[in-house]
């Protein structure tokens, strides 16, 4: 993959997930149900982790980030784990 449509793809990417966190943020949690609010600040938090995601693929792709030092898990809640994207940055080759 050339490493332009790589930084075009993810920034596409990565501008959807902004957009849709500016738009959660912006909802008003008082006219929100408590289960609505709840479901509203999961959603907020997995979305903080794609972003992260995406601005370490992007960091990666400017020549910015190293694989072996983006980060090695993320933690969207107390409940849930996930492994950073070092290894996926690592498998990652640019023409």
């Amino acid at each position: 993959m050339k490493r332009q449509d790589y930084i075009k793809q993810h920034a596409a990417e990565y501008k959807r997930l902004c957009d849709r966190r500016d738009k959660l943020s912006d909802l008003d949690y008082t006219a929100l149900t408590p289960r609505r609010a709840q479901q509203v600040n999961a959603d907020l938090n997995w979305l903080g982790m794609n972003i992260a995601m995406e601005e370490e693929r992007l960091a990666f792709a400017l020549g910015l980030l190293l694989p072996e030092n983006a980060r090695k898990e993320y933690r969207p809640s107390s409940f849930h784990r996930y492994d950073g994207i070092g290894n996926e940055l690592s498998k990652t080759k640019f023409d």
